[in-house]
């Protein structure tokens, strides 16, 4: 059998098992096993099934092993969510997702101890309701029981790992997003934990892309029906395996990473921790490799994937082809949103958000589904252009180029719309960066490249590339979204 290495990439929206194969000049992936991740609402709260995911990566394990001799694999995911263990090293309870409302108002509260310019400056991360130290202290607030049985926390892609192996480690990239390093990321930062109350003793030792976290334990190899299979550590976070995908060798790229989330970022060499990075609530976060990745995390294709699977929920099945078909006609219609609005994260009722929005603002409902569609993606592309002018701005650091991965960048309506609205060429591709990614440092560590740049070879030699160039002014929606986020809204979802 050829030798393959597995990238286990999940999202927050679904997962994949890909097998990839290398000749040391082109890259063939295949995608093993898809499976869906949803987030289960019960009791009041809102959580990840890991067990469900666990049990499909390993049928995915198992299916490569029928074809594949699986050298080695790794495992990337969203950031900043995470599952606890006790002494005996057993899962207490699932982990609870990022949008579960346990966190809504801890700013405020953590603001008694620590003013949020200063968490910045202690952590390189902007402060948000989401990250892994609001959930913490949210936890210490409001069941304090549960961390007082914790022994262990292990982030998504380390918890996944641990089944696998029984090791336990806190990846480098994934823990850069908990606003739980200091800000040299060199480790836990023990002291500002310390003072908000929380235990630096739960994370587990920082760990680094490219290193062996274990071998799959004998029991799980038997069940899969495989030999000896090493699992390493990628960059564990999601976006940080897509932008190592990045089809270009430049030192300081723009990228968008376009999937639930629309992360805007650069690559710099150092982080950015100033007056000016706090106001504009940007990230420090770490890459393979070291650098840093400059990120802005914005509300993206989450809207589109909710208005998807709420129409399908009331009987309209539709595929993303046939979204963007009966975009064409719709064209004409001028709806737009503040996709950063605070109700657009909420999970739920997202078609209702939009009317009531747009009710609120004097703006025309949508009448087709091509409107509603159309609404959210010019919506999304005058965004861009917004996120990128204060970008660039801030690092001083313009580029005519801006390099698209993920999901999102299989729209030729969006990648259309962003060249149009942002002025720049847009790059796209490739569309599984993120999987790319994490088969790069895989690669790399067993010895099937030699560095980055053949990585980037191999991707430009394998991996459909698209490109779109600026043809319509987007000007007159762009000056409107503006004015749409100086309007104060009070307004009630039905």
């Amino acid at each position: 059998m050829e030798p393959c290495v597995l990238a286990i990439d999940l999202g927050a929206s679904s997962g994949r098992v890909i097998a990839a194969l290398s000749d040391g000049k082109t890259l063939r992936c295949h995608e093993i096993h898809r499976f869906a991740n949803e987030p289960v609402a019960c009791c009041g709260s809102l959580y990840w099934d890991v067990l469900f995911l666990f049990n499909q990566i390993k049928k995915g394990i198992a299916l490569a092993a029928q074809r594949y001799e699986v050298k080695s694999l790794a495992i990337d995911t969203w950031g900043v969510d995470f599952g606890l263990l006790d002494k005996s090293g057993r899962l207490i309870e699932n982990p609870v997702c990022y949008r579960d409302e346990r966190t809504r108002g801890i700013l405020d509260v953590l603001s008694e101890t620590i003013s949020m310019p200063e968490l910045f400056a202690q952590t390189g991360n902007t402060p948000d309701e989401i990250n892994t130290l609001m959930q913490l202290a949210a936890l210490k607030n409001q069941r304090p029981e549960v961390l007082e049985r914790a022994h262990r926390l292990l982030f998504m892609p380390d918890l996944i790992g641990y089944f696998l192996t029984g090791k336990q480690a806190c990846e480098f990239t994934i823990a850069s997003t908990s606003q739980c390093l200091n800000p040299e990321r060199t480790g836990i930062h023990t002291k500002l934990l310390e003072r908000l109350g929380l235990r630096p003793d739960l994370f587990a030792t920082l760990r680094y892309p490219g290193e062996v976290l274990g071998t799959l334990k004998p029991e799980i190899a038997a069940e899969c029906g495989c030999g000896e299979i090493d699992v390493l550590l990628c960059g564990a976070h999601d976006t940080a395996s897509a932008i190592y995908a990045l089809p270009t060798e430049e030192d300081h790229p723009l990228f968008l990473s376009c999937g639930t989330w629309a992360i805007t970022g650069q690559i710099l060499d150092q982080p950015v921790i100033t007056e000016a990075s706090a106001r504009l609530g940007v990230s420090n976060e770490g890459s393979p490799g070291g650098k840093t990745r400059l990120v802005r995390n914005l509300t993206g294709l989450w809207i589109i994937q909710q208005c998807k699977a709420e129409l399908e929920r009331q009987g309209t099945i539709l595929t993303y082809d046939e979204i963007e078909a009966m975009m064409d006609p719709a064209q004409s219609y001028g709806g737009l949103i503040d996709t950063q609005a605070p109700t657009f994260r909420e999970f739920g009722q997202t078609i209702e958000r939009i009317h009531s929005y747009l009710k609120a603002t004097g703006q025309p409902l949508p009448q087709t589904h091509g409107e509603l569609f159309w609404c959210v993606y010019q919506s999304l592309a005058a965004q861009m252009k917004l996120a990128f002018d204060e970008l660039e701005a801030l690092t001083g650091q313009p580029s005519d180029t801006l390099y698209m991965v993920g999901g999102g960048c299989q729209s030729a309506t969006l990648r259309q719309k962003i060249a149009d609205a942002t002025g720049k060429r847009v790059i796209a591709g490739p569309v599984e960066a993120t999987a790319l990614g994490n088969i790069a440092v895989q690669l790399i560590a067993e010895g099937l490249a030699t560095d980055h740049a053949q990585i980037t070879a191999l991707i430009q030699n394998s991996e459909k590339i698209m490109t779109a160039v600026p043809q319509t002014s987007m000007t007159s929606q762009i000056v409107r979204l503006k004015q749409l986020k100086t309007q104060a809204l009070d307004y009630e979802v039905a």
